[in-house]
């Protein structure tokens, strides 16, 4: 590699396992309040107002822990033999391309910047958006519901993008020249 030094590559487990727990968690509050929200509609009662301080705590906590995972996520990038910068608005996507255990190393960019992402990438963002927009201030019944479904599926999404980057990210790191 004349005489650059290869920084080693950092695994995305913990990160990554510690937003799975802060999104599972951050989904059942959604999912209770999605069932104290009809409880409300239906008997009038307060219900559980707890949810309501711990839905959006969970969400910043989730996107916090993502963002630390997306980091060391991107970081790595170099450390996998992909050495090209990215287009700000499609690093999601290319820290999913570029993660590619079976890109040859080195690899320029043109081997794998026009490579497909599974559509889950493509449904997660505008889900998490419309989740968090109808999840703003009170809201109808009808509006708040639909925003804890947009945010569970959203998490569910998340999750998945996020634990299947992890193994790509070490499955590529296995394969590396100096030995991951």
């Amino acid at each position: 590699m004349g005489g650059s030094v290869v920084k080693r590559f950092r695994g995305l487990e913990g990160p990554a396992r510690l937003f799975a727990v802060l999104a599972c968690c951050g989904a059942v509050a959604d999912m209770v309040s999605l069932v104290t929200g009809l409880r409300r509609y239906v008997y009038g009662d307060a219900a559980l107002v707890a949810v309501d301080v711990a839905q959006p705590a969970f969400l910043l906590a989730t996107a916090v822990t993502y963002l630390a995972w997306f980091h060391r996520a991107y970081t790595n990038l170099p450390r996998l033999g992909v050495p090209d910068r990215f287009v700000p608005r499609r690093l999601h996507d290319d820290i999913w391309r570029a993660s590619d255990p079976e890109l040859p190393w080195p690899v320029a960019r043109s081997r794998w910047a026009a490579a497909s992402v599974p559509v889950r990438h493509l449904l997660w963002w505008p889900t998490a958006i419309a989740g968090a927009v109808a999840g703003i201030g009170p809201g109808a019944l009808l509006v708040s519901a639909a925003g804890d479904l947009l945010r569970i599926v959203a998490a569910v999404l998340a999750v998945s993008i996020v634990l299947a980057v992890t193994a790509r990210q070490r499955a590529r790191a296995y394969r590396a020249p100096w030995g991951g």
